[in-house]
């Protein structure tokens, strides 16, 4: 999830005078306006300037602080500074930085010595409550940092940051102060869950300043994947303590998604805590829809408003989380590359319980006994070389992250049932912002009688679906030197050898009776 770090705000005004040569222009008024009520407001110099020609802008940090504060970053001279300044023109987060650095220094007691006798704050004002603007007058041509040193009783600031170029030509220049974004964070408890599982949501934000308002809308949206159910189990704290003045709505939106409106009434009631963390928690769990989405997003954003003098709303930008699911299809082969169907097989998940599918492979939740898990059986018809053939195909899907043994209880006709188990990992690895990146999907052999029967392993659309091949052998005993066909090769040469053994009697005996009759 991304972290958001409240930012202190900074306004950095180029101060540019444009006039003739002769013409030093001073006593310029500065007006802050926009979300400025109850602020407190300072305003320091960086650099002198002097113009000439209308056109050739000259700085100076003679008798300002900025030069010990540069000259302790490692810049020898203000050209330097200039130049490294000039680069960040289309860098306003890299300028918003440099200025908060340079208000730290100045404030910095330790740095007390190094500013004896240097001007740094040029002027400090609070804006009344109900005040819309504020002025700072008297300043002379330079190069100036606004900021805002507002503190709430939570010791939080919601700082604003706004830019502005004063030109001597108008003695009253105009900056409109723009609040940043209220930000609003969504954390889960899990990165994977199986179908059926809970999962547990976390929405962190914080009561915002509501200084100058009569009225204040506060209003949380979250929406959830078709892959959730709500369990309708939200609770609010704020500040810790328990919030119930809030309505709840569930809505089912037309694509099959579902979205909670947490509306805060009478939030001005709370404009004394400002700062106070509010935390929402809530869960859902993943239904069979989950095996399809793979991804399942949750997103939440605040509407909120932005403008005391009027009915202006703002919205924070979105933050998503997610929650996966994994999905592997099975083929069943034989060591001809044949697809067979007619295997069985049951699935026992990493708790040690197994599992239960519908009829489409979705997991649906987990039985403690194996006699009471769903069989799932090898499938289906393919055609090849224009015959239909089987197609051996299982799905299962709906499997978070974890390790899992695919059992077979039957083998296919005419092959072999393994004594031995499938045992798989599934191992996913995700980015700072929670997407999945890759997985890998390992056949991990409890013995060496169990290598080589899962094959082609892969990859399928993306990094939440794999494919995979278990072989099956054939039934029956491998030929040997003493087997059935050498058995019968010696019956008959025995077959053979009697009858000769007989015809050779016969013959002896008929030579013997003729030889009698001759004597």
């Amino acid at each position: 999830m991304k972290k958001i770090i409240s930012i202190l705000t900074i306004v950095l005004l180029a101060i540019i005078a444009v006039c003739p040569l002769s013409f030093a222009a001073n006593n310029l008024t500065l007006t802050v306006t926009g979300d400025v009520a109850g602020r407190t407001l300072s305003v320091y110099k960086l650099f002198n300037l002097t113009v000439e020609d209308n056109d050739n802008y000259h700085y100076s940090w003679d008798g300002l602080a900025s030069e010990g504060f540069f000259t302790s970053k490692g810049y020898a001279n203000i050209y330097q500074v200039l130049e490294e300044l000039r680069n960040y023109e289309n860098d306003s987060t890299s300028l918003t930085n440099l200025a908060l650095e340079y208000y730290n220094f100045c404030t910095d007691p330790a740095n007390s010595e190094t500013l004896a006798n240097k001007t740094s704050r040029i002027d400090v004002k609070t804006v009344g409550e109900d005040e819309r603007y504020i002025e700072f007058t008297g300043l002379d041509e330079g190069y100036y940092l606004v900021y805002d040193e507002t503190e709430n009783p939570n010791n939080t600031v919601s700082k604003a940051r706004s830019a502005a170029i004063l030109s001597s030509l108008i003695q009253s220049e105009e900056v409109k102060i723009k609040t940043d974004d209220i930000h609003i964070e969504k954390e889960t408890d899990v990165t994977t869950a199986n179908v059926g599982e809970n999962v547990n949501f976390t929405i962190t934000t914080e009561v915002p300043r509501m200084i100058g308002y009569d009225k204040y809308e506060f209003n949380v949206e979250d929406t959830m994947s078709k892959g959730l159910n709500f369990n309708d189990d939200i609770e609010i704290t704020i500040g810790g303590q328990i919030y119930t003045n809030a309505t709840i709505s569930k809505i089912t939106n037309a694509n099959g998604t579902t979205s909670l409106e947490i509306k805060f009434n009478d939030f001005i009631s709370q404009k004394d805590n400002a700062g106070a963390e509010i935390k929402i928690t809530y869960s859902a769990k993943l239904n069979s829809e989950a095996a399809i989405e793979k991804d399942n997003t949750n997103q939440v954003k605040l509407i909120y408003s932005n403008d005391p003098k009027a009915d202006g709303k703002g919205e924070s930008t979105p933050d998503i989380v997610h929650v996966y699911s994994f999905t592997f299809d099975i083929t069943k082969k034989n060591s001809k590359d044949e697809t067979l169907n007619g295997a069985k097989f049951i699935l026992k998940l990493s708790n040690g319980k197994y599992a239960t599918f519908d009829e489409n492979g979705k997991l649906t939740g987990e039985v403690e006994n194996k006699e009471d898990a769903t069989v799932l059986t090898s499938s289906g018809t393919k055609e090849k070389d224009g015959a239909e053939v089987d197609a051996g195909k299982i799905q299962i899907s709906g499997l978070k992250e974890g390790t899992y043994t695919l059992i077979e209880t039957e083998a296919p006709e005419g092959y072999n049932t393994p004594n031995f188990e499938f045992v798989f990992k599934i191992t996913p690895r995700f980015n700072d912002d929670g997407i999945l990146e890759d997985a890998d999907f390992e056949y991990l052999p409890m013995s060496n009688s169990a290598n080589g029967y899962v094959t082609g392993i892969q990859t399928k659309d993306g990094v939440a679906e794999f494919t995979i091949d278990i072989l099956n052998a054939k039934k029956g005993l491998l030929p040997s030197t003493g087997g059935m066909g050498t058995t019968l090769f010696t019956t008959a040469g025995i077959v053979l050898m009697i009858s000769a053994l007989g015809v050779l009697v016969i013959k002896m005996k008929k030579n013997k009776s003729v030889y009698s009759k001759e004597n």
